[in-house]
Formats: structure tokens, sequence, C-alpha cells
């Protein structure tokens, strides 16, 4: 089994969507509005994947909720006042978009997929030992990220946010 959460979260999903069919079609529902309740809760999923953080927007809520350049976010800069933000930012993406290592290392300045699997390990140590100031950092980029995403499919603009 997969520890990918995107994915254990997908096959909760199914499982508990094939569980209430199960006990839909016990209780008398024909096979056919299953069926439909089924579509319908397809469609209803597939808009909620559409509607998830992108890792741009990731990037963008912590060049916001950070107050640095975009340009060290995904640069080569070392120093703990970049670091520790990217890597807040690498793992809030990896938690909220479902994509890969390798794809957010991309984003992120080329960097390797180790190098986001050594970020979201230092993040969950930080939140581990209390360091409150990581926890609040990762909630407010996570919180601007949905905003971004609300922005975009209600007509605004998230683009002005970077």
């Amino acid at each position: 089994m997969s520890d990918d959460p995107f994915e254990v979260a997908a096959n909760q999903l199914v499982s508990a969507l094939f569980e209430a069919a199960e006990e839909a079609l016990a209780s008398g529902l024909g096979a056919e509005r299953v069926a439909s309740a089924m579509r319908l809760c397809a469609d209803h999923t597939e808009a909620l994947v559409i509607c998830a953080p992108t890792i741009a927007d990731v990037v963008v809520a912590t060049v916001v909720e950070a107050r640095i350049p975009r340009q060290s976010l995904t640069g080569a800069a070392r120093h703990r006042a970049v670091v520790r933000p990217r890597q807040i930012a690498m793992t809030v993406a990896y938690e909220e978009t479902g994509k890969s290592q390798a794809q957010i290392g991309a984003v992120f300045g080329g960097r390797d997929h180790t190098t986001v699997f050594h970020a979201r390990r230092a993040v969950g140590d930080l939140i581990a030992r209390g360091d409150m100031d990581a926890v609040l950092l990762k909630n407010r980029i996570r919180a601007k990220s949905i905003e971004i995403v609300r922005e975009r499919f209600s007509g605004g603009d998230h683009a002005r946010l970077g």
C-alpha cells in the first residue's frame, strides 16, 4: 500500500463510495439510481481534484507569507531565512497537490526528489519539536494556497499576490 497521502485519500474515498453503494442496493434503492449517484460523486470528485492547489500556487503563497522573493525561494540561496520557508513550501506542496517529489523539486529550482524528501523530514522534525514558527508558517502557506485557488475559481487574479 502506498504512503502517498493523495493516493491514500483517493483509495479511502473509493472504498467509502463502494460501501455506500452496497448499502444503498441492500436497502432496496434501484441499481440505476445507485449508478446515477456514483456518476454524480465522480463528477464532484473530479471538481475537487481540479480545485486543489498547484505547486505554483504554493510558491506564490510562500512568497507572500514568508515575504521572500520568488527568485530566492526557487534559487540556490542556502541561508536559513530562505531554506526554512522553502522546506515548508515543499512539504505543503507535497501534502496538498498530490504531485510527486520529483515534480515538486523541479518547480523549486530543479532540485532532486531527495531534496524534497529531506525537506519533508526536516519540517516534520521541527513540528514534532514544537517549533511554533514552522507550524504557523506551514498553516499560513496552506491557507494562502487555498485562498489563491478560491480566487481563481471566483474570478479573482491570483497573479497579483506574487
